[in-house]
C-alpha cells in the first residue's frame, strides 16, 4: 500500500473537496457560481503548487491579479461606454468582472483554507482580508403617479402576466419566486401565500467543455427566503376566481404543472406592460422595492418587514429601505411642524 507524503497534496485537490462539500450542503446555483470562479481564476492561478507551500504572498499577488484585471476591464468597458461594440469585444475578463468578484472570489480562498486547515493538510491558517466598504444605495422605486399608472394599465388589460407583476407589487416577492410559485402555495381562505422555491437559469460546462444552461427549480436563496406572505384583501376575490380556471399543482403564471415561467420571459413581458402603460423602465427588483417603500410609509415597523421580505437580517431591511430610501425621509420630514 503507498502511503502519499502529505507535502505532495496540492492546492486544486483541496479546491475539489471543499466543492464536493458545497455541491452537497449548498443550492445549485451557488455550486455554480464557485465552480465557475475556480475553474476561471482560482484553478489556472495555483496550478501544480502543494497545499504547504502556499504563504500568505501567494494570496496578495493572486488579490493584486485579480484587482489588476478590474482596472483593464473598466478601462475596457469605459472606452466602449455602452455600445453594442463593448458586447462584441473579444476580452479574456468577464464583463461583470468587478469589486465585488474580488471579493467573492477572496472569500473562496477563505474557505478553501479553512478546509485544509480543518483536515489537518496545513498546520496554521490567517483569514485573507476581503471586506470592502460597502457604497450607500439609493433604492429605485415607482412614484405613486407611476405605480398608479401601471396598475390602470393591468385592470384595464387584465391577463395572467399583469396579475403576477400585481401580486409583486403587494407581496414583494422576488423573480424567480413568482416564476415558482404554484397554486397550492396560495392559501385563498386564510389570505396568504407561501414562499418555498425560486426559479433560475443556471450555465452549466458539459464533460467536454461546452456550457449549456438549463432551468432549475431550487429553494430560494436563504433559510429565511422560505416564508408565509399575507395577501391584502382586496386581491383575494381575482384569486379565488383565477383559481377555478386551473389546478392546485399548477403555476401561478404558466397554469401548466410541469412548466413554469422562464424569469426573463416574465421580464420581458413586464418590460412590455411598462412601454404600453406608459411608465419609465425600472428593473423588475422596483416592484420589490416599491412594496418595501409603501409599506414604510403606512406605517409597517421593520420586523414585520424584514420577515415579509425574507431578508436574512434586518440590517439590511433598515439600510435599504429606512435609511436609504428618500420616500421614507420625505415622509418623516413631513412629520415637522413650524413653531410658529
Amino acid at each position: 500500500m503507498n502511503v502519499r507524503d502529505e507535502n505532495e497534496i496540492l492546492f486544486e485537490e483541496i479546491l475539489d473537496v471543499w466543492l464536493e462539500e458545497i455541491r452537497q450542503t449548498h443550492a445549485v446555483s451557488t455550486y455554480v457560481k464557485y465552480t465557475g470562479t475556480v475553474k476561471r481564476h482560482i484553478r489556472p492561478y495555483f496550478k501544480g503548487i502543494p497545499i504547504k507551500q502556499v504563504t500568505p504572498a501567494h494570496f496578495r499577488e493572486f488579490s493584486d491579479y485579480l484587482k489588476e484585471m478590474v482596472k483593464i476591464s473598466n478601462k475596457k468597458e469605459n472606452a466602449a461606454g455602452n455600445s453594442s461594440e463593448w458586447k462584441k469585444t473579444n476580452f479574456s475578463v468577464d464583463e461583470t468582472f468587478s469589486c465585488s468578484y474580488v471579493q467573492n472570489t477572496m472569500m473562496i480562498i477563505n474557505m478553501v483554507m479553512k478546509t485544509a486547515f480543518r483536515q489537518g493538510m496545513i498546520d496554521e491558517w490567517n483569514p485573507v482580508p476581503c471586506k470592502r466598504k460597502r457604497k450607500k444605495v439609493l433604492v429605485q422605486v415607482f412614484s405613486t403617479e407611476e405605480q398608479t399608472r401601471l396598475e390602470g394599465y393591468i385592470k384595464e388589460n387584465w391577463n395572467q402576466t399583469g396579475f403576477g407583476i400585481y401580486l409583486c407589487l403587494y407581496t414583494g416577492m422576488r423573480l424567480g419566486e413568482i416564476c415558482a410559485l404554484r397554486w397550492k402555495n396560495i392559501n385563498i381562505q386564510e389570505g396568504y401565500l407561501t414562499v418555498c422555491a425560486t426559479v433560475q437559469r443556471l450555465s452549466i460546462e458539459q464533460e467536454n467543455g461546452e456550457i449549456k444552461s438549463r432551468l432549475f427549480i431550487t429553494s430560494p436563496k436563504s433559510e429565511t427566503s422560505v416564508r408565509q406572505i399575507p395577501i391584502p384583501s382586496f386581491l383575494l376575490p381575482d384569486l379565488q376566481k383565477n383559481s377555478k380556471m386551473t389546478t392546485t399543482d399548477s403555476f401561478f403564471l404558466t397554469s401548466k404543472s410541469q412548466c413554469p415561467m422562464e424569469p426573463r420571459t416574465f421580464q420581458y413581458q413586464y418590460k412590455r406592460f411598462l412601454h404600453q402603460a406608459g411608465v419609465p423602465y425600472y428593473n423588475f427588483h422596483t416592484l420589490r422595492h416599491t412594496f418595501a417603500t409603501r409599506c414604510i410609509t403606512s406605517g409597517m415597523d421593520p420586523k414585520t418587514l424584514s420577515e415579509i421580505l425574507g431578508h436574512a437580517d434586518i440590517k439590511i431591511t433598515m439600510d435599504y429601505y429606512f435609511h436609504s430610501s428618500f420616500e421614507f425621509k420625505k415622509n418623516q420630514i413631513e412629520k415637522l411642524t413650524a413653531l410658529v
